[in-house]
């Protein structure tokens, strides 16, 4: 199911394509290819006003997926 996103600024940050095919959770899996095509096509945003959605990408952006698991 495709759902049109409204983009209201374009990103400047988009998720690593390594880091997002190549990282494995504690159970073995990977990310989603939903989550991977997300982050490569709209980078890090927020989601319904509220939620961050968090990408990985370079460590120093404090909002990428790295720098969130260590909060």
């Amino acid at each position: 199911m495709e759902t049109k996103l409204q983009v209201l600024k374009p990103a400047k940050i988009f998720g690593d394509p390594n880091e997002l095919a190549n990282f494995r959770f504690a159970n073995g899996r990977g990310f989603p290819a939903s989550y991977q095509r997300f982050a490569t096509q709209y980078g890090w945003g927020r989601s319904l006003g509220n939620y961050l959605v968090h990408i990985p990408a370079d460590p120093q952006y404090c909002d990428s997926w790295q720098q969130a698991r260590q909060r």
